[in-house]
């Protein structure tokens, strides 16, 4: 199954308000929000810590038009990336990345960088969603947004034993056993991102 394109941008529009309280994406949004994964950049959240933040920002120095803001952290960026593959998680160390969100806001000026973390979104996150959706039988429109946003997240179990989680927090492994009927999995999904959201001081 695929979602239309109106469908997928209301599922975009649901995961930016839960993340940044708006609708649209926050392409320039940097912060370190000691989360564990050094800085948290772009509209999906993409980190240094992993391995999301540097495949984006690599695509981005080899793309012609590129005005080369990330070039003092290019080393550093890639050895994070590759610890994280040796670790299996993130890695939380923002050393060597000082002016790291001025070279990233500066870059998403650029509708270059900026056509990269739609791109790099829609690889990472989306379309894997939409595999994993069709694999659990799932044909609500909204169930499928709801494993979109939950490739962004990592949500604790609920009380069926639902869960989403990343795999090397690049790859979206398996989101969810399905717990039952799409309205009922997809409610399940979103009380515990509100939960979430809660319990991190965002709601």
């Amino acid at each position: 199954m695929s979602l239309t394109p109106c469908q997928k941008s209301m599922a975009e529009q649901i995961t930016n308000l839960f993340e940044y309280s708006q609708t649209t994406f926050r392409f320039a949004f940097c912060k370190n929000i000691n989360d564990g994964r050094g800085y948290t950049s772009g509209i999906i959240g993409f980190t240094t810590g992993t391995q999301d933040a540097y495949s984006v920002i690599a695509k981005y120095t080899q793309s012609p038009g590129q005005t080369n803001e990330f070039a003092p952290y290019l080393s550093t960026l890639s050895d994070l990336a590759k610890q994280s593959v040796q670790k299996g998680g993130p890695v939380d160390n923002v050393a060597g990345l000082s002016g790291y969100c001025d070279a990233w806001k500066k870059a998403s000026e650029n509708p270059i960088f900026r056509r990269l973390q739609i791109d790099a979104q829609t690889v990472i996150y989306y379309e894997p969603a939409l595999k994993i959706g069709a694999a659990l039988g799932l044909k609500n429109p909204a169930s499928f947004g709801q494993l979109y946003d939950g490739a962004d997240i990592n949500l604790s179990s609920d009380s069926n034993g639902c869960r989403g989680e990343q795999r090397h927090h690049l790859v979206f492994g398996q989101a969810c056993s399905r717990t039952g009927a799409d309205q009922q999995w997809f409610r399940s999904t979103v009380d515990q991102r509100f939960l979430g959201n809660t319990q991190a001081g965002a709601l």
